[in-house]
């Protein structure tokens, strides 16, 4: 039932059906590099999209999986009800992780050499975990991260996912190229 969750972050949808979904409003799944641009929100190597101070679960700046696991169901919260980053950017640590466009290779960073300008992911794909089996990048965390036993809500974490599966934690977000700012 879906009452009472408009502001949910969609979920349970597999990496062919969010970039089907983007290309319909006119949009694309963001690239690795273009997310975590975005989810450092003005913080350029901080661990977190809000700095480097630890996540803080009296005064929550991601929704992540608090106390000892399964202690307490775990679920997606509304979108906005946590407070942005510094791009205004809601949710771009825990609630749920989020599909890129990128493929995922475990040496990708080792790979480039120098620094480049909106790298774009490798060619294919390659899991060792998968025995062979690419996946694509998936980052941000979700409610099921934890300080301890998962700290995929870091800016750098970087996760996996099989692009024909969805799953409760697993989400997306369009980037649609907008009108240019007034000045």
């Amino acid at each position: 039932d879906l009452t009472g969750r408009e502001r949910h972050p969609v979920v349970q949808v597999a990496w062919e059906d969010a970039v089907a979904y983007a290309a319909w409003v006119g949009g694309r799944l963001p690239t690795e590099a273009e997310w975590e641009y975005a989810a450092r929100g003005g913080h350029e190597r901080a661990a977190h999209p809000w700095g480097d101070a630890p996540h803080d679960s009296a005064h929550p700046q991601a929704h992540i999986y608090t106390g000892t696991f399964p202690a307490h169901p775990a679920q997606p919260i509304a979108v906005g009800t946590l407070p942005p980053n510094g791009y205004g950017l809601h949710d771009m640590a825990g609630n749920v992780w989020q599909w890129t466009a990128d493929w995922y290779h475990p040496d990708t960073y080792a790979r480039r050499a120098g620094i480049e300008t909106d790298p774009t992911g490798p060619a294919g794909g390659l899991d060792p975990r998968t025995e062979g089996e690419p996946t694509r990048v998936i980052r941000g965390g979700s409610f099921l991260c934890s300080d301890v036993y998962c700290r995929g809500y870091r800016v750098s974490a970087r996760g996996t996912g099989a692009p024909d599966t969805g799953a409760s934690h697993i989400g997306f977000r369009v980037v649609v190229r907008g009108a240019p700012a007034a000045r």
